[in-house]
């Protein structure tokens, strides 16, 4: 069955219909490791302490809204890149970020 005509299908039908959908794609995600996910915990953490929205962090870090939404609700992996430049924008170390907000 077709994602397209998924529309009339209950939640439940819907999700199983998107789960053939991608693996048949071959989109089928990896899952986060657990680093990431430290690491996307204390990012928003941090975001929250200083008030700061995700238009603003990717204003500042020079990435797209969308790109950032998507590492905050913990659908993709922060890049090291991303870390470091977040970092810098928050003049702190990636260990000392990494440290504040241990499990």
């Amino acid at each position: 069955m077709s994602t397209r005509h998924a529309y009339f299908l209950s939640n439940r039908a819907h999700k199983r219909a998107n789960a053939r959908y991608d693996i048949a794609m071959g989109t089928n995600k990896a899952e986060m490791s657990s680093f990431g996910l430290r690491v996307g915990k204390a990012i928003c953490a941090e975001m929250g302490m200083r008030h700061m929205s995700g238009r603003e962090l990717a204003r500042g870090i020079g990435r797209g809204e969308t790109y950032v939404r998507e590492r905050i609700v913990y659908k993709k992996e922060w890049s090291l890149n991303d870390l470091e430049k977040i970092c810098r924008l928050w003049h702190t170390s990636p260990e000392a970020l990494l440290n504040r907000y241990r499990e």
